[in-house]
């Protein structure tokens, strides 16, 4: 009878496993080789690897032409080194089993390491006389200068054989070398196979389309269960708030669930993506929208999507495969599936939501750069250029909804009327459950670094920042700090007990600022002292605060006169937006609790800060 032995290869989930153990008439355990770890996984998804796999594969004559003694000598050969293997692989044993064989020890060894159970009798035939199937006889030197050729050669919609062909001729000519035949240099390029020619010919992309595979769609099962996300630059210039000059085409990061083709949340910035687009944008996504609502002032609109998802699919963008949003998203149960690289279509709901949402809405808005300078012929897009930022803003959500209430293609109804079907229960409507804490939610995922808690604080992009609550944990080593980039103001630290306190400056009359700001006034201050050695501050966060108050009155002497100085000012207006999106209100330190202040010693009186406002 035979059975799974522990050791035996197997492939589970395309990955090359051992059989480690059996947990359950359905379930076994193996050790996955690539993530160096233990997997629990039913049987029935697993296939077995040959032992000879990695190995050539010798080339055994066909069972017709061996004579009947040479098949019975491999059949006792096999049965005999079956039953040794099998029972106590003893010294004793070995010289038994050498005596039966009549062959030397040394001989049994290499017949016991060519022991094949999945070929049985087969592996002991003797091998096909004359050159082994796939043996070139080409001189070594020849066969470098072909593959040469072929990399340089077969290169672009212009490859052809007879290219590749004179170039091997031309090279062999020069080098004294025999020139191969045409036949050998083509039957070197189909050794390669179609799909990888037709990659260096017409690029990976159009190569996937002509040949890969795809037999399975890339559905969900219900709302909720699959979620995708992506971002995308908007065909649109919008204008200052104040100048209404040009200022830039807008990002958005959108979310949409894949069962229901909702838009289930976004993300408007006139800044690149990063990781606080993405935290923003899934908790748009993830919570009930009536404080959002509100901020746009429009009874029109409605947005009843939310809730949280069981997976999460995307591409490979830096801020979707950095560690602290790995582990954000398993602490809130979301499974991460990342696009794989040269597959485009596994973002296919997406995409066509990116394209619908251009073709039919954006690109018949004012100001609009169309996809191409083609479709844009003499349109000045710039000049034509009317929206705010906030104003586009509004006639987005409202797109957003004229879409919800469209019948979709794909799905023959309304993507509002999908959802509004699958929360409905025999006639009764039911919700998606709600977060327990949307303000934690929102802080795992936003930018974080590491720092220690001190006496005096914490000390965070060269700013103090002190609470209270902070006093028991002084000198607990380092801890997780979450902060917005648009307004330093303040910074959430990850204490033991798994929750987050926030804290301000420790000087409060410092005003809020952006990171942009900070980093621009950061080199200025840097640069100035560089010139003046010696002169340095004795509190360096005045002197750079000092330095930013001068570049806002500048930005507003210039009355916003270049795109970077307008889109900074933009920025710090955005920084609001972080509260918009959060269902209530939230307090200051509402991550704290009053035991955080029960043994804190009030008695000592204030003093006052030593401050060189020079």
């Amino acid at each position: 009878m035979k059975i799974l032995n522990k050791g035996q290869g197997v492939l589970w989930d395309g990955k090359l496993c051992a059989y480690e153990a059996s947990l359950g008439p359905d379930l076994v355990q193996v050790y996955v080789k690539e993530e160096k770890k233990y997997q629990s996984v039913p049987v029935g998804e697993l296939a077995i690897v040959s032992s000879t796999e990695g190995r050539s594969e010798k080339a055994v004559s066909d069972i017709s032409e061996i004579s009947e003694k040479e098949w019975r000598k491999a059949k006792f050969r096999f049965e005999m080194i079956k039953k040794f293997l099998e029972g106590e692989r003893t010294t004793e044993n070995l010289s038994k089993l050498s005596k039966r064989l009549r062959l030397s020890s040394s001989r049994v060894y290499t017949l016991i390491r060519s022991f094949d159970e999945s070929m049985g009798p087969r592996c002991y035939l003797r091998e096909k006389s004359g050159r082994p199937v796939g043996c070139r006889q080409l001189d070594p030197r020849v066969e470098e200068i072909i593959e040469a050729a072929i990399k340089s050669e077969w290169n672009g919609p212009g490859s052809r054989v007879a290219k590749v062909w004179k170039a091997v001729k031309s090279v062999c000519e020069v080098a004294g070398y025999s020139v191969p035949a045409f036949l050998t240099v083509k039957s070197r390029l189909h050794d390669r196979g179609q799909f990888q020619l037709d990659k260096l010919r017409i690029g990976l992309k159009a190569a996937n389309d002509l040949h890969q595979a795809r037999p399975g769609k890339n559905e969900a099962n219900a709302p909720l269960h699959r979620w995708q996300i992506d971002h995308t630059v908007i065909d649109c210039i919008i204008v200052d708030e104040i100048t209404r000059k040009p200022l830039c085409r807008p990002w958005v990061t959108l979310i949409i669930d894949v069962y229901t083709r909702v838009v289930i949340g976004y993300y408007l910035s006139i800044h690149a993506p990063n990781t606080y687009s993405v935290a923003i944008a899934l908790t748009h996504a993830v919570l009930p929208k009536n404080k959002w609502l509100a901020v746009l002032d429009d009874q029109d609109l409605s947005h009843p999507y939310y809730g949280r998802p069981i997976e999460l699919h995307m591409d490979n963008a830096k801020e979707f495969k950095s560690k602290p949003f790995r582990r954000a998203a398993a602490d809130n149960q979301i499974k991460l599936v990342w696009r794989p690289k040269g597959k485009p279509w596994w973002g296919g709901h997406i995409e066509r939501l990116n394209g619908t949402l251009a073709m039919g809405y954006v690109h018949y808005l004012p100001g609009t750069t169309l996809s191409n300078v083609e479709a844009r012929g003499d349109y000045d897009s710039e000049k034509e250029a009317c929206l705010t930022f906030s104003e586009f803003k509004l006639w987005f959500a409202r797109a957003i909804q004229i879409y919800h209430h469209e019948k979709h293609r794909a799905l023959g109804v309304s993507p509002h009327q999908k959802w509004m079907e699958a929360f409905t229960k025999s006639g009764v409507l039911t919700h998606p459950a709600l977060l327990d804490d949307p303000m934690k939610f929102l802080l795992d995922f936003m930018p974080e670094e590491s720092r220690c808690i001190s006496r005096s604080g914490i000390i965070f992009k060269k700013f103090n920042y002190w609470s209270p609550a902070l006093a028991p944990y002084v000198k607990s080593g380092s801890c997780k700090v979450k902060y917005n980039p648009l307004s330093l103001k303040q910074i959430w630290v990850w204490v033991p007990g798994g929750r987050y306190i926030e804290v301000p400056y420790s000087d409060l009359s410092l005003p809020d600022i952006t990171l942009e700001e900070l980093n621009i006034a950061k080199k200025q201050v840097s640069e100035e002292a560089n010139k003046h050695p010696g002169h340095e501050s004795k509190i360096y966060s005045r002197l750079v605060i000092n330095q930013i108050n001068k570049n806002r009155q500048l930005v507003e002497r210039a009355k916003l006169a270049t795109k970077k100085a307008r889109k900074t000012s933009e920025n710090l207006r955005q920084g609001e937006f972080f509260h918009e999106i959060l269902p209530v209100d939230v307090p200051e330190n509402a991550c704290m609790t009053s035991e955080d202040y029960t043994d804190l010693d009030s008695s000592p009186k204030p003093s006052l800060y030593d401050i060189d406002l020079s």
